[in-house]
């Protein structure tokens, strides 16, 4: 489709008007053109059937109504959408310009409005911080990809009209470099690799991905395995995605046998043994356990190449050090007088728990000890 018109009052968004640019289902061009964020097919399905939807000026009632390219389309929702209002809070900004800002988004934060979610979006906090935003209008302003509401790490967000088209350009070229950390169920077996297989809209539940083999999107995933828990019940991975589909490290990791921890999407059952029987680990794993770290791109307005790297937060890199911990216990003999209490004065000094066969043998046998003779 070609660029969406919005009319209505302002703040609102009482009718949207688009040109069809590919054949379908009216219903499914209109679900492709609003994206992942916009209604569900549903609701865009009972819009279309009260009247709200219209094919070249007459209103059409069919949700599958077939198109074949070229239509003018118009949409009424059912209720003005509300605009967004800035809302104070803290945003961890990493770069800013006058023409876009790269941040670190939080776990738990969802990057802008959508059915259910109104208000408390990373989009309100940007209002707040950077009021220019309001400027580019909608209910994403600057957003030119995002991260799942439990995926932390580096976001870009533009902050001028000329910036997002440029930035966007840029994302469907393929010059932008995404780097993420996931932590695995298990060890991949091969360490490293590629996943080249095409994700679509899972056909049992429409609120997954999945690995389709009609009608999926290209997608690749190159994977490497940096850290294995010595019993083999993690990973750690670091995965480049050329592609940028949605849930797409989720879905392919999945596939080959290895959801990321903490996933009860997409590892349901693993996720449940893990937190049940991990201890420590299994209680801090709370979210899937993926963080975007690295993230380069040319800048919008310079070209100048532009590299951010962001660590984890403590709950993702607390994990590993949970799963590795292991007692170690080491013995220190030797000849009489060759210094092995001395050694142990030192270690017990530091800290460590210590255990002296002489010490509790000299115990035992010292006046008043269990193997005390008279």
């Amino acid at each position: 489709m070609d660029a969406c018109v919005a009319s209505g009052a302002p703040g609102g968004l009482e009718e949207l008007s688009v040109a069809a640019a590919g054949a379908g289902r009216l219903d499914a061009v209109w679900q492709g053109h609003l994206g992942e964020g916009g209604p569900t097919r549903g609701r865009l399905q009972d819009w279309i059937k009260n009247g709200r939807a219209t094919v070249d000026g007459q209103v059409c009632r069919k949700p599958g109504q077939r198109l074949r390219g070229g239509e003018r389309l118009t949409l009424s929702p059912d209720a003005p959408v509300v605009g967004i209002r800035p809302e104070s809070g803290e945003l961890a900004v990493i770069f800013a310009d006058a023409h876009l800002v790269v941040l670190d988004k939080p776990a738990g934060l969802t990057v802008h409005p959508a059915p259910g979610r109104t208000d408390g979006t990373l989009v309100h906090l940007l209002a707040h911080h950077f009021p220019d935003l309001a400027d580019l209008g909608g209910l994403r302003p600057g957003i030119v990809h995002r991260l799942d509401k439990d995926t932390s790490g580096i976001l870009v967000v533009a902050r001028t009209e000329a910036a997002r088209l440029s930035l966007t350009e840029s994302f469907a070229e393929r010059r932008v470099k995404k780097t993420y950390l996931a932590l695995v169920h298990g060890v991949p077996d091969p360490g490293q690799g590629m996943v080249t297989l095409p994700i679509g809209r899972d056909p049992v539940s429409k609120v997954k991905m999945a690995v389709v083999r009609k009608g999926g999107r290209p997608a690749v995933s190159r994977y490497r395995t940096v850290w294995a828990d010595p019993r083999g019940r993690a990973a750690l991975v670091e995965v480049d995605i050329e592609t940028g589909r949605t849930h797409q490290i989720r879905v392919h990791m999945a596939a080959l046998g290895h959801p990321l921890l903490g996933d009860a999407v997409y590892g349901p059952a693993q996720a449940a043994t893990f937190r049940r029987e991990a201890g420590a680990a299994g209680r801090l794993c709370r979210r899937q356990m993926l963080h975007a770290w690295r993230l380069s791109f040319p800048h919008p307005q310079t070209e100048t190449p532009m590299s951010f790297e962001r660590r984890p937060p403590p709950d993702f890199w607390r994990m590993p050090l949970l799963l590795a911990r292991r007692t170690q216990r080491v013995g220190v003999v030797g000849a009489p007088g060759s210094g092995k209490s001395t050694l142990m004065g030192f270690l017990e000094a530091a800290g460590c728990p210590v255990f002296s066969a002489d010490a509790a043998v000299a115990a035992l046998y010292a006046p008043g000890g269990r193997r005390w003779i008279f």
